[in-house]
This record gives structure tokens, sequence and C-alpha cells, in this order.
């Protein structure tokens, strides 16, 4: 089965509806592993990839590793897109430095263009917006840069940076990469961020919807997501539960968890970080999934393990409380 394309915004690039990468995907395997696996997401129609330099977490070479899969694979810049992260401040006085981080990027990735640069955690509201939308112009002006995204921003503040954008000449966000999957759902599902499809025509793109692997059982000792409203317990004592649900479907735990976004008509993709060949196509089998048990079948199937209902504000960020910095990242233990 060929994963098929939706429109990643208002800019309506087609982009798979399952992508591949972000946080340390790549840096997890050997080269070849990565090659074959890219190569299999390739065959299979996925053309969206999300790389970062991620830190102070653990400075890792994951996108320079993706790099080097990809030209050992063959795989030619022109048959995918690319998604970088731009991080942003953590202090409160500090200025965002995208101009050097994107120049890094595409150097690590011997490109000279992103189809997407993705604006990172707002840890303290838009202090820095006229600095901001200085860089974001100069990138784009300079073709580095086609279109921009946002990354665990607040409905509230991607309305009104958007607005600012549009004032100064700049395009839409095309999308919200959020975390969203049967677990996490208040945030997504929200009436805050269909509105901003309707009136701006941002779309979503689900990240972290295994929690971490949480939701899978996956016990590794790691760094993973903080656990924003802690239902982190309530997830990992659903491990069992989620699999029989997803088995009476005729489906795997994973596939069911990647349907749930994908049931959304907002959501442009699901990024995923599968490592090996079995994961894609495993992964990839969500949508023959949805066509099997329909949307509404799916989202029954699910709602017994939306565990942030109630507890998460649906106009919340990740960054809208101290706690929810990412230096806090939870370690799962083996």
């Amino acid at each position: 089965m060929s994963v098929p394309t939706r429109a990643s915004g208002p800019s309506g690039t087609p982009v798979s509806a399952l992508a591949l990468g972000s946080w340390h995907t790549w840096d997890r395997l050997a080269p070849s592993e990565t090659a074959e696996t890219l190569t299999t997401a390739i065959e299979h129609g996925i053309n969206l990839f999300d790389v970062g330099i991620y830190s102070p977490q653990r400075k890792g070479a994951t996108d320079v590793l993706f790099a080097e899969g990809m030209h050992r694979a063959g795989i030619a810049r022109d048959r995918y897109r690319l998604a970088v992260k731009g991080w942003l401040p953590h202090d409160a006085d500090e200025l965002p430095n995208l101009l050097p981080q994107v120049d890094e990027l595409l150097d690590r990735q011997n490109t000279d263009r992103a189809d997407f640069l993705v604006l990172g955690d707002l840890m303290h509201g838009i202090t820095f917006r006229d600095e901001l939308l200085k860089q974001l112009e100069s990138l784009i002006a300079s073709g580095k840069v086609a279109n921009w995204a946002v990354n665990n921003w607040s409905a509230d503040d991607i309305f009104s940076f958007t607005r600012s954008a549009v004032e100064a000449g700049l395009p839409r966000p095309e999308y919200a990469q959020l975390k969203y999957g049967p677990a996490r759902r208040s945030v997504a599902e929200s009436d805050l961020l269909r509105s901003l499809g309707v009136s701006i025509g941002l779309t979503i793109q689900a990240s972290d919807t295994f929690e971490g692997g949480l939701l899978l059982g996956s016990q590794a000792g790691r760094m993973i997501g903080g656990d924003l409203g802690g239902i982190q317990a309530s997830i990992r004592a659903s491990v069992t539960l989620l699999r029989e649900v997803a088995a009476e479907l005729g489906g795997t735990a994973a596939q069911l968890a990647i349907a749930v976004p994908l049931c959304n008509p907002q959501v442009s993709s699901v990024l995923v970080g599968a490592r090996t060949q079995e994961q894609v196509l495993d992964n990839i089998g969500a949508f023959a999934l949805i066509e099997r048990v329909g949307v509404e079948g799916i989202r029954r199937a699910a709602h017994e393990f939306w565990f942030d209902k109630g507890i998460v504000d649906p106009a919340s960020s990740w960054g809208i409380r101290p706690d929810d910095d990412p230096h806090s990242y939870t370690v799962s233990e083996r």
C-alpha cells in the first residue's frame, strides 16, 4: 500500500500522511539499517521527514545520520520534503538565532533548502516578535526555507503571530506539530485548533503519538517527552488493553494509535519515529485499518484511552508552565 498524501497547509504542498523522524530516531541505528528503513519508506510513498539538532538533553548527530542514510540509499533530494527544527530561546531576554541554525542544519543535510522550518517551543510567549519576523522573512526571501510551521505553540500564540506575519507580507504557517494520539487529544481536537483550521488554513502534524513508546509497552532507558497533565501512569497501565482492542479490530496497537489522529480531517500527517522496515510497514497498516473499521469505529475503540480529557487545558502549550520545560524530560527505565 502506498501512503496517501494530504495538503501540508495553506500552500497546498502535498505531503505523505505518515512522516518519519524527529528526536533521536536515526542515531539508534547502524548506517545500513537507516538506509534500508528510508528506502522502504520512500518506496511506500512516505515523502516527509523531520530532523533537528537536539540538545541539551544529548548532543546527537541524528540529523547527520539521516542525511548519510539518504545518500547511502541513493535517494535524491527532490524525492522528499525536509522539515527542520528551529529552536527558540529558553530565556525571556534572549533573541532568536534562526539564521545560523538553519545554515548549520542545511550544511549537515548537504542541501540548500528546507521545505518547512518548524519553530520550536515558546517558553515565555512571543517576547521577540519583531526579531522573529525579521529572521523568518530573511530565510524565506533567501530560498533557504519555503514554508514555516510551529511546534507545541498555544492556539492564541499561533493566531497572534500569524496575524503579525501576514501583516509583514509573510505566508501563513502550514501546520502545528502537536502531541496527539489516543492518550492526548484535548489540545489537537479542541475548538481552538479547529477555528485556526477554518480561519488561517492551519493543519496539524500529530507527534509523540506513542508517548515515547510507553503506549506500546516500551520500557527503554532513554529520554522521552515530559508528562504534561501527569497521565503517563495511566498510559503505562493501558498497554495490554490497547493491544487487545486493536487485535479485535484486526490491527496492532501502533496502527490504532496512528489511526486516531488520521481520523481528524485537520491532520496533514502523523510523525513517527519508526526505525526499522518492519515498524514502517506496520505503521502504514493504519490506513488499511481505517478503511476496514471506519472513522467512527476507530474513535469508539480508542475513546477509553483519552487520558488527558478534562486534565490538560486545550488553550495550553508545551511551555505554559515551568515544569513543562523540555529540560525536564522523563527518563523511562528498563
